[in-house]
């Protein structure tokens, strides 16, 4: 490095101040680092006026909360969103009654304004200073140096300090349960010098709206307590916890450093590697990190102590705002062996991520459910087998992920941070010759002054009229509560005579279920006859039962068996075998088949000797439909033969196939890939569409180049067979004769393959669920 050319994370020191203006009780401090400190003048007074916010007189240990955000995205999210969370009553404003608060953003210098200016700032100087640190000279391609460096630059500057310092983590785009921080002061206050927490990840897409709204207009604060928060995450989880839940083998994605175990729909558990860390104290004093911040911070900073593990989502709860579609293009079909995880995870972890990948970890939005130590054994081993193949740690010092990319980043850094230099001394210069660049510099400067007081000036308005607003909404409520009650009064009246009326309509829906139900197995048996060929005793010409032609039949069968349930040389045995296989167990139970109306519907049904109903999906999300079942007997188990359409669209049917169901009854999805699409390219399609959030799945595929292509063949020639003609019966016989050895082949070579990796020529896909 360069005489004089000042390290990456550490600054001039910050608390030399170059300036200062004042817009009402907001004071604005210009640092030499090129820093800005925002404080409250009178925070004691000022508190006091609002709520009767209490402001503590004895002394407290300092404290630092450090976030960073730069990008329009990022820094978004941080006001609308994470700072409103800190400000419910049980996270900042709870901390800063126990410690000194000051609060870092480390950003972009073009967004110092914008957060002088915002709500959030303002609400958040009654418990804290503010500083804002500029990322400038960071920003790079290398996003993970990048975001290493700059949180180590929210506390660089303290020096010997940061070792009796309290430093608090928090992401941009995080949202804090309420109550979260409160928890984190106590803990600290038992002296702990080490706390690690995990942040579950949530579609952004679908809570954003519903964040917003819960925001309080006057307080601006975002109060989700811990219960709610965990539910909206478990609903909406994005696919990086999908990809990566154990019992829910459906898809996967490139990397595996997180496992988490679906237990029901209120409760899931985890393993972190590493897991966030949300407080330090350090042991030593660093000002530069020789590692990616997950890989080593903690043996870096704090390397004897042992870390307190937040893990139960009551005590401390952090979501993740992540766009729907982050890493879609890393999605695919089918679920990695333990070796290929193991494999993956033995290229780039270290001792850091493998000690904190130990700890189990609890989400969950109602009280824990029996059996949990069951499931969190079914995790452990799961995890122990992984643990069990992997090859001694990386050393977090130079790290194979990060010495190639470090060179690169600081030669931009240098080439970034010279180039800024060369614009500021050419800045100072205009300022200093040209008194009229002087004038517009400082005309630039009372106007921004002048903002900030009208700024001020529209809070105060924009505060009133919150006011009003629930002013008037509560005197709406009022009133809609009054109409409620007159509702249900006459509703009350009225109900003996709509449900006599409902009983008879009832009864005409029965009568015309029954009706449809018949016709459309007569249809779909006579489609099957008329389009598939598929030979049977069902499509065999009843005008011909010579002894010949049913000896010949009874052959058929032995050799190949009778659809869906067939033997090796039928060149749809391995299309057909995972299914099959899944439905094996409940060969006795009541199924509910919905079809799409292909060649396989009807004959799975009498795979069953209990009682069985078939219904298309259009029948079943039918309101006449779903009057009828209102009453009728459930079902063990529901079969769904889905064509592309249906298929993209299952998670539609699933509220509609549930109650039909019983208790931890099985659902089996089977689609037949006859046409031959890339089921692959449409994985992120399917996890919106198609594959499930509840239950306990896995997937499994068939398929193969050869395969693919006997069925294609036999489904072809088949298609030119009318068995009813003899010269059609010898020619399907030739075929058979052609593609039997090759099937019973291909049905061995299959039997040793993964079922659950995605062959690059599959033939058929089956989606096993277990239901709670």
């Amino acid at each position: 490095m360069d005489e004089g050319f000042r390290p990456i994370c550490g600054r001039a020191p910050s608390s030399v101040e170059l300036g200062r203006t004042f817009a009402g009780n907001i004071e604005y401090a210009e640092l030499a680092d090129g820093a800005r400190r925002l404080s409250l003048r009178n925070r004691c007074a000022v508190r006091k006026q609002e709520k009767n916010l209490a402001s503590p007189l004895e002394p407290r240990e300092p404290a630092r909360v450090i976030t960073m955000a730069w990008g329009e995205r990022y820094v978004g999210d941080l006001l609308e969103i994470t700072i409103p969370a800190l400000l419910a009553p049980g996270n900042l404003p709870a901390f800063a009654g126990e410690f000194d608060c000051e609060f870092v953003i480390v950003t972009e210098t073009q967004f110092f304004d914008r957060f002088a200016r915002s709500v959030s700032i303002q609400k958040l100087l009654l418990f804290s200073d503010v500083r804002l640190v500029p990322v400038d000279d960071l920003l790079s391609p290398w996003y993970g140096i990048t975001l290493t460096y700059a949180l180590v630059r929210g506390f660089a500057d303290l020096g010997t300090a940061m070792t009796e310092t309290h430093l608090i983590f928090l992401n941009a785009d995080f949202i804090v349960a309420d109550g979260s921080y409160r928890k984190l002061a106590e803990i600290i206050k038992r002296g702990e010098r080490l706390i690690v927490s995990p942040s579950y990840c949530m579609d952004l897409e679908a809570t954003i709206d519903r964040l917003r709204e819960r925001r309080d207009p006057q307080t601006f604060a975002l109060s989700l307590p811990h219960r709610e928060l965990a539910e909206l995450v478990i609903a909406n989880r994005h696919n990086t916890i999908r990809a990566k839940t154990v019992n829910q083998r459906l898809f996967r994605i490139h990397r595996y450093d997180q496992f988490y175990w679906y237990v029901d729909e209120k409760t899931l558990l985890g393993r972190q590697m590493p897991i966030a860390v949300v407080y330090m104290r350090p042991e030593r004093v660093l000002t530069e990190m020789p590692t990616f911040w997950d890989y080593g911070v903690i043996s870096e900073y704090c390397p004897t102590l042992k870390p307190c593990v937040l893990g139960d989502s009551d005590d401390f709860l952090m979501a993740e705002l992540r766009s729907e579609g982050t890493f879609r293009e890393l999605l695919q079909l089918g679920w990695p062996s333990v070796e290929d995880i193991a494999d993956d995870l033995s290229s780039f972890t270290t001792q850091d991520h493998r000690d904190y990948g130990r700890y189990t970890l609890v989400l969950h939005s109602s009280d824990l459910p029996a059996g949990l130590d069951a499931d969190k054994l079914a995790l452990a081993e799961f995890v122990d087998d992984v643990y069990a193949r992997l090859t001694p740690p990386i050393g977090y010092h130079d790290h194979p992920f990060w010495k190639p990319q470090f060179p690169l980043f600081f030669a931009h850094h240098r080439r970034d941070l010279e180039e800024s230099r060369t614009r500021e001394a050419l800045r100072q210069k205009l300022l200093h010759e040209d008194p009229g660049e002087a004038r517009r510099q400082q005309t630039i400067d009372e106007l921004r002054s002048q903002v900030l007081v009208v700024e001020g000036a529209v809070r105060v308005a924009e505060n009133r009229l919150a006011g009003e607003r629930r002013t008037a909404e509560e005197q709406v409520s009022r009133l809609e509560t009054s109409y409620r009650r007159r509702r249900a009064a006459l509703e009350r009246d009225i109900a003996p005579v709509l449900d006599e009326r409902e009983n008879s309509l009832r009864r005409m829906r029965q009568r015309l279920v029954v009706l449809d139900a018949r016709k459309a197995e007569l249809e779909q048996c006579q489609r099957i006859r008329l389009e598939s060929g598929i030979p049977d005793a069902a499509k065999a010409p009843h005008s011909s039962g010579s002894p010949a032609r049913m000896r010949l039949l009874r052959l058929y069968h032995m050799a190949f068996g009778r659809l869906p349930n067939t033997t090796a040389w039928h060149p749809y045995h391995t299309m057909l075998r995972p299914v099959m296989a899944a439905l094996e167990p409940d060969a006795g139970a009541a199924i509910l088949v919905v079809s799409s109306g292909g060649p396989f519907g009807s004959l799975f049904a009498r795979a069953f000797s209990g009682r069985n109903l078939s219904v298309t999906p259009g029948m079943l999300t039918s309101e006449i439909y779903r009057q009828v079942f209102r009453n009728a007997s459930k079902f063990d188990l529901c079969l769904c033969d889905l064509a592309s359409e249906d298929l993209a669209n299952f998670r539609r049917l699933l509220p509609s196939i549930r109650p039909l169901l019983k208790d931890r009854g099985r659902i089996v999805v089977f689609h037949h890939n006859l046409a031959a699409r890339t089921l692959d390219e449409d994985t992120f399609a399917f996890t919106r569409g198609l594959f499930p959030l509840v239950g306990r799945s896995r997937i499994s595929f068939s398929g193969s180049l050869v395969s693919a292509s006997i069925i294609r063949w036999y489904t072809s020639r088949l298609a030119r067979h009318n068995l009813a003609r003899p010269a059609s019966v010898i020619a399907l016989a030739a075929t058979l004769a052609v593609c039997a050895p090759l099937s019973r082949l291909m049905a061995k070579l299959e039997e040793k393959r993964n079922p659950h990796l995605f062959p690059a020529h599959c033939t058929s896909m089956t989606i096993e669920m277990d239901l709670p």
